[in-house]
């Protein structure tokens, strides 16, 4: 199952959903972008469909990280969504096709970190194929 049915599999049923691209390879675009009917929530995920284990896709997956808060902070997501509320904290998923392997987990908890700490609402998931299901990278 991609990871991008895995996510509309997971409770977004109910969110207006817009659609770019997908992928890491797409790294200027944002891949999916939610924003709920009645709370403007807006809910951007990323798709990272290649390996963390090749430093390569660690960069595109920092590029796209940086394009996803561009994004919001030049003012774009409320120019072109304006049903996104500005005073709903905007949530960024991050959606993993294999488990990020370990020694890139602390990057990603300090990558977490510097987006909570600006205001953001962070997801981190990936696709567990034995339970057909997307599950919390870390609890």
């Amino acid at each position: 199952m991609k990871v991008t049915t895995a996510v509309a599999v997971c409770g977004l049923l109910s969110w207006t959903s817009y659609v770019a691209g997908a992928g890491l390879n797409d790294g200027d675009i944002v891949d999916r972008i939610y924003v709920h009917p009645k709370t403007g929530q807006a809910l951007l995920v990323m798709s990272v469909d290649l390996p963390l284990t090749v430093e390569a896709n660690e960069f595109k997956f920092s590029h796209k990280v940086s394009t996803y808060v561009g994004f919001v902070e030049s003012g774009q997501l409320r120019t072109k969504y304006p049903q996104a509320k500005a005073n709903v904290p905007v949530v960024f998923s991050f959606v993993f096709e294999q488990s990020p392997p370990p020694n890139v987990m602390p990057k990603l908890r300090a990558m977490k970190e510097r987006l909570t700490g600006k205001g953001y609402e962070v997801q981190m998931k990936f696709y567990e194929e034995k339970f057909n299901k997307l599950v919390d990278l870390e609890p």
